[in-house]
C-alpha cells in the first residue's frame, strides 16, 4: 500500500512538472506574408491600375520599378519635387496607396486582406507605422478592421480629414511644405514621417482576418504603411528533464511513506 502511494505521488509530480505550459512571443510580418505559413494575403488590386501614378499594394524600392512617383521623396535629386513619403534611405517593404478612384476601379475603394491562423495564439497586438501627405478631402478615407472566425468586423484605426487645419511636411532635402487638410488618426495628424500606432485585438479563435480599405481620389494625395506586424503569445508545452523540483518531490514522497510506517 505504501509503495502504491509512493509510486502514484511520484508519477503525479513528474507529470505535472513535465507538462508546464509556457508562453513565447511571436511576431508576424504582414508586409512579408510569404515568410510565414500562418498568413494568407489577398490583394486583387496588385498591379491592377494601368496608370503608374496610381497604386494600392506592397512595394519595395529595391525590387519594384512601378512605384507611383508621388509616393517617393526624390527631393534630393529632383529639386522641384515637393511631395513624397519614401526617401532614399528607406529600403523596407511598405504598403503604398495613391488614387484608388480611377478608370480601372469603378468601386473607388480598394481593399486588401490578411487571414492569419491564430488557433495557437492569444494576446494579439496589432502594430503599424503610418504616413500621409497631401491636401485631402472628406471623401478621402482609410480604415483597418478585423474579425475573428467570421464574426462582425471591429474597427482598429479609421482616418479623418482635418479640414480646418494645415500640416507641415519636411522633405529629405530639408524643404518644408505646408498643405491644408491633413489626415489624422485618433486626432493625431499624419505627416510624411512614419509614426507608430498599436492596438490590442480582442478575442480568440482559429482565424483572424485583417482588412485594409482605402479611397484616395487624386495623385497628389499619398498614403503609406510600414512595419505592419502582429504580435502574439504562442502556447507550447515544454518537457523537462528531472530537476531539483522533481527530486524534492520524490524526497517528499519518501518522507511521507516513512511517516506512514
Amino acid at each position: 500500500m505504501k509503495y502504491i502511494i509512493l509510486k502514484s505521488l511520484t508519477a503525479i509530480t513528474i507529470y505535472i512538472t513535465a507538462n508546464i505550459a509556457s508562453a513565447s512571443l511571436m511576431t508576424l510580418d504582414l508586409l512579408s506574408p510569404s515568410s510565414s505559413p500562418l498568413i494568407n494575403y489577398h490583394n486583387p488590386y496588385k498591379n491592377a491600375f494601368f496608370n503608374n501614378n496610381d497604386g494600392f499594394q506592397i512595394y519595395n524600392t529595391a525590387t519594384n520599378s512601378n512605384i507611383a512617383t508621388n509616393l517617393l521623396d526624390n527631393s534630393l535629386t529632383i529639386t522641384s519635387d515637393d511631395l513624397g513619403i519614401i526617401n532614399s534611405t528607406n529600403q523596407g517593404n511598405f504598403f503604398g496607396i495613391v488614387d484608388t478612384v480611377n478608370p480601372d476601379n469603378l468601386a473607388e475603394y480598394a481593399s486588401a486582406s490578411w487571414q492569419i491562423d491564430i488557433s495557437n495564439l492569444n494576446s494579439l497586438l496589432f502594430l503599424i507605422d503610418m504616413a500621409a501627405m497631401g491636401d485631402f478631402e472628406n471623401s478621402d478615407h482609410f480604415s483597418w478592421q478585423y474579425n475573428i472566425d467570421g464574426g462582425s468586423f471591429v474597427s482598429i484605426f479609421e482616418s479623418s480629414v482635418e479640414e480646418d487645419n494645415a500640416q507641415n511636411y519636411l522633405l529629405e532635402s530639408k524643404n518644408l511644405v505646408t498643405l491644408n487638410d491633413p489626415l489624422s488618426i485618433n486626432s493625431q495628424f499624419l505627416n510624411n514621417s512614419f509614426q507608430h500606432f498599436s492596438s490590442p485585438l480582442i478575442g480568440n479563435g482559429k482565424a483572424l482576418t485583417l482588412v485594409l480599405n482605402a479611397k484616395l481620389n487624386g495623385t497628389n494625395e499619398v498614403l503609406a504603411f510600414q512595419n505592419i506586424r502582429l504580435n502574439a503569445q504562442t502556447n507550447s508545452v515544454k518537457v523537462y528533464e528531472p530537476s531539483s523540483l522533481i527530486l524534492f518531490a520524490i524526497a517528499l514522497c519518501l518522507l511521507i511513506a516513512r511517516l506512514m510506517r
